[in-house]
C-alpha cells in the first residue's frame, strides 16, 4: 500500500480511537490474529471508539481506494479479519449491551462476545443461541449463520436476528427490520457479512432456566462408529432441548482426564439439555445405558459455563485449519469416511465433529434467511490443530482432503467454521435464488465493492459459474 494512504488516516479528523502502525510499540502483538497461522501485515489497525469513527474510516478507505478489515474478536479462521497492506478496522471496544427483559430482546454493539452476551442475557433467565466459543464475536458470527447448543431449540443465532444498524460504503449509517429495508435484514441472516460494518444487532430472547444439563461424555475411538450410529437413530425423534456434539480427537490436557489417557484418541461426546437436568438425564439414558462412558462430567451447571466447555480446548495462538459442510445422511459410508479420517490426523489436536441437526432448524421458513440446508441432518467439521509452523502443510492438506472426502455426502458448506474455500464452493451455503438475490442486494447497498467479499460469494463483477449441487 502506498504509505500516504496510511498517512491520510493518521491525520483523520474526528477521529477519536486509536491509530497502530508497524511503527507503534504495540505493533506485532496487536496485529496478532486468533488463528496463528493467519499471518498478515495491515498498514493501520484502527481502534474504533464509537460509530461516528467507523463512519469516519469508512469514508477514508473509500476515498483513497485501500483494503481493508473488520475486526471484534480476530477469530476467522481463514483470515477475514485481517488484510495485508490495508486498514484494519477494531471494533472490539464496543462493549454496550441493552436488554429488554419484558420484551424479550436485547440490542449489542459490535464488539461484544457471546460469553459478554450469555452473562447479560442470563442474569434474567434469558438466551438466545449462540457460539460454542465463549470468545468469539456476537455480530460477526450472527451474520455468517450462528450454530451453537440451543439451535435445534431456538434456530440458529441468526434466525433471531430482528434489527441491525450499519455503516454503509458511503459512511452513511442505516438501519434494517421488518418495516426499513427487510430485503437488507433477510441478507444478513447468514449472507450478510460484506455488506456493511454492522454497528449494532437486536435479537430475540427466550427463557432459558440455569442451571442446564451439560458436560463431556468420554469413550475409546473404536466406539465411534456404533456411537455415530446411535445418534443416527436417537438425534431425529429427539426433543428440541437436547443438543450434541460428537468429536473424535485425542483426550485433551484438562484437570478431568486421568494423565494416562491424556493425548490417547478418544471419542468426546458434549452433551446440552436446554431444560429441566433431570428430564434432560431421562433423555439421555439410553445412550448413558447403552454406551457407559469411559469418563463422565455431565451435571446442572449454569448456562454461562456450558457455553465456555469448549474454550480451553481452541485456546488462542494455536494455528488451525478447517473445512465445514452439511451432510444429508449419516450414511454407513458417510461414517466410514469419517472414521477413517479421524484416524489420520497429523496432530493430536486434530478434531473431526459432527453436529445433528433437527429440531427448529427444520422448522425455519425457507424464505426467512439466504441459507440453505435446514434439513440436513448433520453438519461436520474437519478442524486441524497443530502448533508448529513446520507442520502447517501437512495439517493444512488433511482439514482440506477431509472435505473432498465428504463431497458425495455433502450438500453444502456451513459458513461459521469453513476454510479458505473457492468461491463457487461457498455459494453452496445459500439456496440458488438466495444466492442470486444476495447479489442483487450487495450491488444496492456496496456496488463498488468496498467491503469485499469477505466470503466470497457476493464479489461484484462477471457471476462465477455455479457449481452442480450434490
Amino acid at each position: 500500500m502506498n504509505p500516504q494512504k496510511a498517512d491520510v488516516l493518521h491525520s483523520l479528523g474526528g477521529f477519536a480511537g486509536d491509530l497502530i502502525g508497524p511503527g507503534h510499540p504495540s505493533y506485532e502483538q496487536d496485529r496478532r490474529m486468533f488463528n496463528a497461522e493467519v499471518d498478515r501485515r495491515p498498514a493501520l489497525i484502527a481502534y474504533c471508539k464509537d460509530e461516528a469513527d467507523i463512519k469516519a474510516a469508512v469514508r477514508h478507505v473509500r476515498d483513497s481506494s485501500m483494503s481493508l478489515s473488520i475486526r471484534c474478536s480476530g477469530h476467522s479462521l481463514v483470515g477475514h479479519s485481517s488484510v495485508d497492506g490495508g486498514l484494519m478496522i477494531d471494533i472490539g471496544r464496543l462493549k454496550r449491551i441493552e436488554v429488554d427483559p419484558r420484551h424479550r430482546r436485547v440490542r449489542v454493539e459490535a464488539g461484544v462476545t457471546w460469553g459478554e452476551l450469555d452473562a447479560a442475557t442470563q442474569c434474567f433467565g434469558l438466551a438466545v443461541t449462540g457460539a460454542r466459543n465463549s470468545t468469539t464475536g456476537v455480530v460477526g458470527v450472527t451474520l455468517g449463520g450462528g450454530t451453537g447448543w440451543l439451535e435445534r431449540k431456538l434456530g440458529l443465532s441468526c434466525d433471531n436476528l430482528l434489527a441491525a444498524e450499519l455503516v454503509t460504503a458511503e459512511g452513511e449509517v442505516i438501519r434494517a427490520d421488518q418495516r426499513q429495508r427487510p430485503e437488507l435484514l433477510w441478507a444478513l441472516r447468514g449472507g450478510g457479512v460484506d455488506l456493511g460494518v454492522v454497528t449494532w444487532i437486536e435479537l430475540a430472547l427466550s427463557p432459558l432456566a440455569s442451571p442446564v444439563l451439560g458436560g463431556q461424555l468420554l469413550y475409546p475411538r473404536d466406539s465411534a462408529p456404533e456411537l455415530l450410529r446411535f445418534l443416527r437413530a436417537l438425534m431425529p425423534d429427539a426433543p428440541d432441548e437436547l443438543g450434541i456434539g460428537l468429536a473424535m480427537t485425542s483426550a485433551p490436557d484438562t484437570p478431568f482426564v486421568p494423565d494416562d489417557v491424556r493425548s490417547l484418541p478418544i471419542v468426546g461426546l458434549t452433551v446440552s439439555y436446554a431444560g429441566d437436568p433431570e428430564v434432560g438425564r431421562q433423555v439421555l439414558r439410553p445412550l448413558l445405558d447403552t454406551f457407559p462412558p469411559a469418563l463422565e462430567t455431565l451435571g446442572p451447571r449454569p448456562y454461562v459455563d456450558l457455553q465456555r466447555i469448549l474454550d480451553p480446548l481452541v485456546p488462542p495462538g494455536r494455528r488451525y485449519a478447517a473445512r465445514a459442510l452439511y451432510v444429508e445422511a449419516l450414511s454407513d459410508d458417510a461414517i466410514e469416511i469419517l472414521v477413517n479420517h479421524a484416524r489420520i490426523a497429523p496432530s493430536p489436536p486434530c478434531e473431526v465433529i459432527v453436529a445433528p441437526g433437527g429440531g427448529a432448524l427444520e422448522r425455519v421458513a425457507p424464505e426467512s434467511s439466504p441459507l440453505a440446508h435446514r434439513d440436513a441432518a448433520a453438519a461436520v467439521w474437519v478442524l486441524a490443530a497443530w502448533d508448529d509452523a513446520v507442520d502447517s502443510e501437512r495439517n493444512v492438506a488433511w482439514a482440506c482432503a477431509g472435505s473432498i472426502a465428504l463431497d458425495p455426502f455433502s450438500v453444502g458448506v456451513c459458513l461459521n467454521l469453513t476454510g479458505d474455500e473457492h468461491p463457487d464452493r461457498i455459494q453452496t451455503a445459500f439456496a440458488a435464488d438466495g444466492y442470486d438475490q444476495l447479489r442483487a442486494i450487495k450491488r444496492t447497498y456496496d456496488p463498488d465493492d468496498v467491503f469485499g467479499p469477505n466470503y466470497g460469494p457476493l464479489q461484484m463483477g462477471a457471476d462465477p459459474a455455479r457449481p452442480e449441487r450434490p
